[in-house]
């Protein structure tokens, strides 16, 4: 729901704190593709804790420790 309405408006900038937490397998690939479907022409900075999914998803990572 939380992303829905981030997308409200059709922002430039998104900031989005481990959109897929808490969602099934099935369900968290939905949301990432659909991310991946949207990101031209917009920067999305995100948290999350999968890494794997980060790498092919992101131009960019940056990991913080102790941060």
């Amino acid at each position: 729901m939380q992303l829905a309405t981030a997308l409200l408006g059709d922002p430039e900038i998104l900031i989005l704190d481990d959109p897929t937490a808490d969602l099934d397998a099935d369900m968290a690939f939905i949301v990432w593709e659909y991310l991946d479907s949207i990101k031209r022409g917009r920067t999305i900075i995100m948290s999350s804790m999968n890494f794997e999914l980060m790498g092919k998803f992101a131009s960019r990572v940056c990991i913080l420790k102790e941060g």
